[in-house]
């Protein structure tokens, strides 16, 4: 349920304050919700969502959880990656380096 607020811009998102079942509070974007000019302060809302993101409907939900569930370990995956083939290079170019290093007397 909303907790304080919920303020829609006219033609923009809606932003509030929730609290999540473990008694924390969330804010920040709710999507999903369409009020008129006259209806910009609302209380007792139900939603559904985390920390910063929240959703008036179980449809986009959905969205989210995908988002949050699939998009984050992909690019957790992607920057290992990175990580490796940069380690690897350092290492190739650190080797070839000691190999070609000449002494001069």
């Amino acid at each position: 349920m909303t907790e304080g607020f919920v303020d829609c811009e006219w033609d923009g998102p809606c932003r509030g304050a929730w609290r999540l079942a473990d008694g924390s509070l969330g804010r920040g974007r709710i999507d999903g919700l369409d009020f008129t000019a006259e209806e910009e302060l609302v209380e007792d809302i139900p939603l559904f969502g985390g920390r910063d993101w929240a959703v008036a409907d179980r449809g986009t939900l959905l969205r989210h959880a995908v988002a949050q569930y699939t998009v984050a370990p992909v690019g957790a995956a992607l920057v290992v990656r990175i990580a490796r083939r940069r380690s690897a290079y350092n290492q190739e170019t650190t080797a070839l380096m000691r190999r070609y290093r000449t002494t001069t007397p």
